[in-house]
């Protein structure tokens, strides 16, 4: 990447929505049992997948609009009752296509939801796989890829405040000529 400048171009980087042709999934709340657990896909097949899943077609509801649905696993049966929202591409997280699943918030729950989506196709996710999506997508820079991550793992409110900062493009304007 060019020292000069701080956001490469998404064409540099494979362009918006060039990922490695995979779709990924993963839960993106922390785990445990809670009252809400998200699940999230994003990549080429995310829609298709999620049509089987939840049975809502993402041409015939509103983008970034929460839907009803039930949660099935490949086989159709019944995982739960939840919503679901579709972030289509450019407009997304990663810069690709995205859903978000809204369980209830018991791991096993999640567990089976990840394990349907990776059994219509999906693969899991690695840790930062959808950070790193984003930067290759043209949807965030290094500091602020580096400041979401400071922000996830802040241990105070003088640490967040000052992650929030940098993610908000404090250091960027701070060193633009």
């Amino acid at each position: 990447m060019d020292e000069q400048r701080p956001r490469a171009r998404a064409e540099e980087r494979g362009g918006p929505g060039k990922g490695d042709g995979t779709t990924i999934v993963a839960p993106i709340t922390p785990a445990g049992a809670g009252a809400v657990s998200l699940l999230r896909l994003s990549g080429p097949e995310t829609f298709p997948i999620a049509l089987r899943m939840t049975g809502v077609d993402s041409s015939r509801v509103s983008p970034r609009t929460l839907s009803r649905c039930t949660v099935r696993d490949g086989k159709g049966e019944e995982i739960d009752s939840a919503l679901v929202v579709f972030f289509p591409t450019p407009g997304s997280f990663t810069g690709e296509d995205v859903v978000e699943i809204h369980l209830h918030g018991n791991p096993v729950l999640v567990e089976r939801g990840a394990a349907a989506a990776c059994s219509l196709g999906a693969s899991p996710a690695a840790p930062g796989e959808f950070s790193r999506r984003a930067f290759q997508n043209g949807k965030m820079d290094l500091t602020e890829a580096e400041a979401l991550a400071d922000l996830i793992a802040a241990r105070t409110a003088g640490a967040a405040r000052a992650a929030l900062r940098q993610l908000k493009g404090g250091i960027r304007e701070a060193i633009s000529p």
